[in-house]
């Protein structure tokens, strides 16, 4: 589980401006062990980071975008790994967990 003060209080702009970015450099600007990243991949089809030289990953900042909204949803938002899974899938991102889209009570 990443460090939620950490993720939290990270923004993009404190994010240097590359190409690419080693499993490492995206571990230490989100908080998420390199382990738990490996793991999203099987879990999240949006996450593939490139693949160069020796299988090594690189992710882009487009890569960084999704790993802090999938840990918006994951512990902010209280979302499951599927959960999370169908919601960026869907593109409803900001829909309430477990409620259909365009149904809201109240």
């Amino acid at each position: 589980m990443p460090n939620r003060r950490m993720a939290a209080s990270l923004s993009e702009q404190n994010i240097p401006e590359k190409i690419y970015y080693s499993i490492s450099e995206v571990s230490e600007y989100t908080g998420v062990e390199p382990h738990v990243l490996r793991y999203w991949e099987t879990k999240f089809a949006k996450l593939n980071p490139k693949r160069v030289g020796g299988n090594q990953r690189k992710y882009t900042r487009n890569d960084l975008k999704l790993i802090f909204e999938i840990i918006h949803l994951l512990y902010e938002e209280g979302f499951t790994l599927d959960g999370a899974e169908r919601k960026l899938r869907s593109g409803s991102a900001g829909e309430e967990p477990g409620r259909p889209a365009g149904r809201r009570d109240g």
